[in-house]
């Protein structure tokens, strides 16, 4: 019975610890004000006015750092409903762009181990992919998502600070040039891929907001 007792007492301690870590984490994804009628999420002196509203869980892929394995996994993305006027936003972990199943990193990475260190089609599916489908035979030196990416970087429409190619570009050129705009974003004295890695979490995204 005192076995019995101790556990429970476990059991509890442990969901009070996960609860504590939870509102944390609410609180500090809770957007400064809401942006449809940008009413204060927090008045100075008033109650909360964007109250959270749940969690969402959604895959990401990409490695999860530089050099790292690929891999598939659930992150979470809070939503908050304002008091105000009614508005739910949904909030993303840094990195994690919405309408894409690739996370900014990843797709930075991808851009640069292709376009700037010229590795093969393979070679970036290799590293980036995390599945055995993504990572098709059938697909041989075509891998559409990395395509896609370049021909948005081609486009100037992947990234807000980038701009459009000139048409005589080569996919792999603009690859290095959207690469090049990520390691510029990122911090001095690092490593070529580790500031595309920083740079690629400040960028401004294109297409998903």
């Amino acid at each position: 019975m005192k076995d019995q007792s101790e556990r429970t007492i476990e059991e509890k301690a442990a969901e009070s610890k996960r609860r504590a870590q939870r509102q944390a984490e609410c609180e500090a994804m809770r957007p400064a004000c809401c942006p449809a009628c940008k009413a204060p999420s927090r008045p100075l002196g008033g109650r909360v006015q964007l109250h959270g509203h749940g969690e969402r869980r959604r895959r990401q892929r990409g490695p999860e750092a530089v050099g790292g394995p690929p891999t598939e996994r659930g992150v979470g993305a809070r939503r908050y409903e304002c008091q105000v006027c009614g508005a739910t936003v949904t909030v993303h972990p840094r990195g994690v762009l919405r309408r894409r199943l690739y996370g900014a990193c990843g797709i930075g990475l991808a851009l640069a181990l292709f376009g700037s260190q010229m590795q093969s089609v393979h070679a970036v599916r290799e590293a980036i992919a995390p599945t055995a489908s993504a990572r098709d035979p059938a697909e041989g030196a075509t891998w559409s998502t990395l395509r896609r990416w370049a021909q948005e970087a081609k486009a100037g429409t992947l990234l807000v600070e980038g701009r459009a190619c000139p048409e005589s570009f080569t996919l792999r050129q603009a690859a290095a040039r959207a690469a090049t705009t990520l390691s510029a974003l990122g911090p001095r004295g690092a490593e070529v891929l580790d500031r595309v890695w920083q740079g690629a979490l400040a960028a401004r995204w294109r297409g998903t907001s």
